[in-house]
């Protein structure tokens, strides 16, 4: 019976949490023009940034001895990268830091995690799990 009832609230917590990340989005997508998209000025930070996540991360796995894929391409720029450029006062901000450089590095980390993901393949001995118990209300 217990064991119900935590599976209920996992999928609550689950579901809360979907929720909120889609709250942030769309704030994030409220946020973005598609003038700071398509922004050549900071276009070149924006992949030296993103290049520079996926070094730094390359270098790490190598180091630690994990497989690269698909943990390499497993980066998400999102929600925390928002709520952090949102919480900065403008005082401290800079003029190079803007809502481009950030919407652009997103996507482009949005993107490299899509196509990593799209290329990498599953491991002969790794099944797939269908829980036909999910439905619990």
């Amino acid at each position: 019976m217990l064991e119900v009832e935590i599976h209920k609230f996992a999928f609550i917590t689950t579901e809360f949490a979907f929720l909120v990340r889609a709250l942030f989005f769309l704030l994030f997508g409220f946020l973005a023009e598609v003038d700071d998209v398509i922004n050549l000025e900071t276009l070149p930070w924006a992949l030296g940034t993103v290049l520079g996540i996926f070094l730094i991360r390359f270098v790490f796995l190598k180091l630690f001895k994990l497989p690269t894929s698909p943990l390499l391409f497993i980066a998400p720029r999102g929600l925390i990268t928002i709520l952090l450029f949102l919480s900065i006062p403008a005082e401290q901000k800079f003029n190079l830091v803007n809502n481009s450089l950030l919407i652009q590095t997103i996507l482009i980390c949005a993107l490299v995690m899509m196509f990593g993901m799209m290329t990498t393949k599953k491991a002969k001995n790794e099944v797939e799990v269908v829980d036909e118990s999910t439905d619990l209300f």
